[in-house]
């Protein structure tokens, strides 16, 4: 009896995250995040302070001497590697966090305040 009432708990928990991940909008986090992206990725451990302060500097995708800058264009978060193409900050978050763009929404969003997410 007690096995049942853990696993319903479990189905409980997985579909409530499911259904707040469904209301998970990047436009949405795009707009709360806008201006905000340097603190963003610093904090949640994306860009170092020296990458993320827009003089350029090896690549956080494929290396090199100084070929990348952040320089957060119109408050938009983007950045530029002159060899690989990385250009956003969702690109950014998934490759330094090996996670899908699904993960990296629910990430700013949680780091936003979560709950802000839907405004």
């Amino acid at each position: 009896m007690l096995w049942k009432c853990i696993q319903k708990l479990k189905e409980f928990k997985k579909q409530t995250k499911e259904n707040l991940m469904k209301f998970i909008d990047k436009q949405n986090i795009e707009k709360l995040a806008h201006g905000k992206w340097r603190d963003i990725l610093v904090s949640i451990g994306v860009l170092s302070i020296q990458e993320a302060s827009g003089k350029s500097c090896p690549c956080p995708q494929c290396g090199g001497r100084d070929r990348f800058s952040f320089n957060n264009y119109q408050g938009q978060g983007l950045c530029f590697c002159r060899k690989c193409d990385l250009r956003s900050p969702w690109q950014l978050i998934q490759h330094r966090r090996g996670i899908s763009f699904r993960d990296s929404l629910e990430l700013v969003a949680n780091h936003l305040g979560g709950h802000n997410a839907n405004a």
